[in-house]
């Protein structure tokens, strides 16, 4: 009881004092800045692009409210700290993730002295299929992997056909599971797409399946039928 007193004393005025290593610090108009002077600024919302990889602790934002975030995370027995992430295996740490309590999403930064870029669709360089194996994330090995398509005018061709595609309920797709709970309807992976300025980021789509006799992807906030050609163009490209 004693031990588990002095670990919580010791976290507390590690967390008051900005953290024990490390620490960055946010401005009023959201710019993050490290302990070694260098800049980043707010770039998206991890709604909007998705880190490629795993996370790795790297300090606090001093000037975040951390006994309100320890009290938080106390509370609802989080196993994550609050604070600035960099991703794995990237040794220029050119993005870096910022997680808050009580947010679900993370905000995404930039180094300051990039240039900012285009990530929306029409800019990818690469549309890539990834499988769901269960994980949220996706493995950094499809950074540079080459797979997919990287022909600039076959993906415009794509983006153009799909925004003319049904919505899938719309469509009848929704026939084709068990109306009750939905239960043949399931998250059957991912189309990520590429950039040319950026490894770590990509456009992460959802791509479901009704009972895998067809399927949809979702772009922003809609959902279009997604033909099985192009599933299958995007699975098999050497096809």
């Amino acid at each position: 009881m004693k031990r588990a007193c002095y670990v919580l004393i010791i976290s507390l005025v590690c967390v008051l004092l900005g953290g024990c290593a490390g620490g960055f610090m946010i401005t009023d108009d959201d710019q993050l800045t490290s302990i070694n002077g260098t800049e980043y600024n707010y770039f998206a919302s991890e709604g909007a692009l998705c880190y490629i990889g795993e996370l790795e602790y790297v300090g606090p934002v001093s000037n975040d409210q951390n006994f309100k975030n320890l009290l938080i995370k106390l509370f609802y027995g989080w196993d994550w700290e609050p604070g600035v992430y960099a991703i794995k295996g990237d040794t220029t740490q050119d993005v870096l993730i910022r997680y808050e309590a009580l947010n679900e999403w993370a905000s995404i930064y930039r180094d300051a002295s990039l240039e900012p870029f285009d990530y929306s669709l029409d800019n990818c360089n690469r549309l890539e299929f990834v499988s769901e194996k269960g994980s949220y994330f996706i493995d950094r090995s499809h950074a540079d992997c080459g797979e997919g398509i990287s022909d600039r005018a076959v993906i415009q061709e794509f983006l153009r056909e799909i925004r003319l595609q049904e919505n899938p309920r719309d469509a009848g797709l929704y026939d084709l599971v068990d109306p009750k709970t939905g239960s043949d309807c399931y998250l059957y992976g991912y189309l990520c797409g590429h950039f040319e300025e950026e490894s770590n980021l990509i456009r992460r789509l959802e791509v479901y399946s009704f009972d895998d006799q067809a399927y949809s992807i979702h772009i922003d906030a809609f959902e279009y039928v997604l033909p099985d050609e192009w599933l299958q163009r995007f699975m098999h490209p050497e096809q």
